[in-house]
């Protein structure tokens, strides 16, 4: 019962997904999908940007600190992921549309999730 249950969510989901925003200026699903997994990444994107910046220059000791807020960013991206699957389930079946979303509205988000250079 539980897996129909899932199952007819998904589809609903994925109806409601593959309408465009109207007139009422809602946020289609996708895009919601698109700026959750954006706000998720990027500030694993700025930290990666300020290690880039900052580390070469740092000794094992100074170092310490960073790495720890590095740790943490990333820990914290993994719980934001972790909600994402709570408030949509698996996302896999949306990566596509996601991805196109995060192209035109989240250009780093994508580049880094599509292995392209942020640079």
């Amino acid at each position: 019962m539980q897996k129909t249950w899932i199952i007819v969510a998904m589809c609903t989901l994925a109806a409601v997904a593959c309408k465009r925003d109207g007139a009422s200026g809602q946020t289609s699903p996708i895009k919601q999908m698109a700026k959750d997994v954006c706000a998720c990444v990027t500030p694993v994107i700025e930290i990666s940007e300020k290690a880039q910046r900052e580390l070469p220059g740092l000794n094992e000791q100074q170092a310490a600190p960073l790495e720890a807020e590095i740790e943490k960013v990333n820990d914290e991206a993994s719980k934001c992921f972790g909600e994402l699957e709570k408030k949509y389930g698996s996302l896999e079946g949306f990566q596509y549309d996601i991805m196109e979303t995060l192209k035109k509205d989240c250009p780093k988000v994508y580049a880094l999730l599509s292995g392209q250079s942020t640079e």
